[in-house]
């Protein structure tokens, strides 16, 4: 195979024709439908080429039009790379650009030394605070060279010798503009917030934006917002492609349904464990029924070691008209639950989702979960720190500005291993822009309502005032409390107020 070439040495040139000859001779560091990296050679004349599966991926004739317009992804990240390197940049220069014969383009780079910047926090021979700080360092020398790096995450930072790289430019641009530049940190920060402490996110915000940041106070609550910011686009970004094939889904057929299904779990042990559900009434079905009610059937599914759950739907003709817009109830299920973990939120996880449509009208669907072990928020109310967990999963729903549309007890399990509520309910959850002081209310009474009478009051009132402190809502406690038991008790559910002082004199 021979590539057309843009720029590049003999070396080079000669070293990616021996590893197309022989493939085996490079070390694969990537490789999916977007994209393979590969490492050519050893040592310092090592090398690494980044195929873009622009042309033989997904959308060739889009991709074929970007690359007329000199905008292809490998284009564009070889011109940011020399333009910011000549400025004084820590980022690698490039050392070629190729053409496959199909159209798609090879970038080839030096090999750097070292590490990435995640391997710091995650083993225990290195340093992280020395990392952090060297990355900090290099966000700080880009800015000032007059460019924002666009896509920063711990995987776009390689640390070697007392410094640090940032690599993948494809969305690098010239600005100087401070919000660019918080937004720059506050993606990097975000990416390992799982391992930093307050007092990092302030040191890496005054080394990597200095002046950007204001006095501290000021600067680390602007940084912080940033990255709730970041935080909220991410979690909208995975929800929106939970809805399409890629490098975790994949499209599948059984019979007259399709829908999408997790790559991990194979697309025939699915097609079986559909067909269990589907046998679930006859005596040799290995399905244990958890619920057949109107159009609702849930079933538990165990084939080959695996525990599932298959929640199915049926649906009336106004259901279906309705289902046309906004999805069906399986649909719904697979994206919210997606679009929940997303979050950090915890929700059983969606392995798939399966829809039959009539001319474009779905009319029935169903959702497989994983089956989460454990009693659901009534039954396990008697527990010790069941109501806390309760209570923690009502606060990162509201914190996160997610309406979950039914926030009964039994719409979450208790896990087993943990003690966590976790949500096994999924259809009506909405994701708003930001959450309606009604809304937060109505979903404390949901849930309030939902819990038996057996649950003091000032256990009630103990979680309330966690839940106001926690998620800042701007209402006095008193006000709060009073909203929560009226709303409450017009649900008529299975609290009744016995023990509520609140109650009785509502009832007065």
């Amino acid at each position: 195979m021979t590539l057309h070439w843009r720029f590049a040495d003999a070396g080079v040139r000669e070293a990616v024709e021996r590893w197309l000859a022989d493939p085996g001779t490079a070390e694969v560091l990537r490789d999916n439908v977007r994209r393979r990296i590969v490492r050519i050679g050893a040592g310092e004349d090592a090398i690494v080429g980044k195929h873009f599966r622009t042309h033989s991926g997904r959308h060739p004739a889009r991709e074929r039009l970007k690359a007329w317009l000199r905008r292809s992804p490998a284009e564009k990240e070889a011109r940011a790379l020399q333009v910011a390197h000549e400025a004084g940049a820590p980022v690698p220069a490039p050392v070629g650009l190729g053409t496959f014969p199909n159209g798609d383009p090879l970038l080839v780079l030096p090999a750097l030394p070292g590490h990435d910047l995640i391997h710091s926090f995650e083993a225990k021979t290195s340093d992280p605070v020395t990392a952090l700080d060297l990355t900090a360092h290099a966000i700080h020398a880009l800015h000032a060279c007059g460019f924002v790096h666009g896509d920063l995450h711990h995987g776009n930072v390689r640390v070697a010798d007392g410094k640090a790289w940032l690599l993948d430019l494809q969305s690098a641009r010239r600005s100087t503009d401070p919000s660019a530049r918080m937004a720059d940190a506050a993606a990097l920060l975000y990416s390992l917030r799982e391992h930093l402490s307050d007092d990092d996110v302030l040191r890496f915000g005054i080394n990597a934006l200095s002046s950007d940041v204001g006095n501290r106070t000021e600067g680390h609550e602007r940084l912080v917002r940033a990255i709730a910011r970041r935080a909220d686009a991410h979690a909208r970004s995975r929800t929106r492609r939970a809805m399409r094939p890629g490098r975790r889904f994949e499209r599948f057929r059984i019979g007259h349904r399709s829908g999408l299904h997790l790559r991990s779990v194979p697309a025939p042990e699915l097609a079986a464990l559909v067909a269990t559900h589907d046998a679930a009434e006859t005596e040799s079905s290995a399905a244990e029924i958890l619920k057949a009610e109107g159009r609702v059937k849930i079933t538990r599914v165990v084939h080959r070691d695996r525990s599932l759950v298959v929640k199915e739907h049926k649906t009336s003709v106004l259901r279906a008209l309705a289902d046309a817009v906004r999805g069906s109830a399986g649909a719904r299920a697979w994206r919210n639950g997606h679009g929940l973990l997303a979050r950090d939120i915890a929700a059983a996880l969606p392995i798939a989702f399966l829809e039959r449509r009539v001319f474009g009208i779905p009319t029935q669907s169903l959702v497989v979960l994983e089956n989460v072990d454990g009693p659901d928020g009534v039954a396990a109310c008697d527990r010790a720190g069941a109501i806390d967990a309760q209570c923690d999963l009502v606060v990162a729903l509201h914190r996160r500005q997610v309406d979950h549309g039914d926030l009964k007890a039994t719409n979450w399990i208790h896990r087993q291993s943990d003690g966590r509520a976790v949500l096994v309910d999924l259809e009506g959850v909405r994701f708003p822009r930001r959450l309606t002081i009604p809304e937060r209310l109505r979903g404390l009474a949901e849930w309030n309502a939902s819990l038996p009478d057996r649950v003091r009051a000032s256990t009630r009132r103990a979680a309330l005032g966690r839940y106001l402190a926690e998620t800042g809502l701007d209402l006095p406690t008193n006000v709060a409390l009073q909203q929560v038991v009226e709303l409450s008790l017009e649900r008529q559910h299975r609290w009744t107020g016995a023990d509520c002082a609140c109650a009785k004199d509502g009832r007065r």
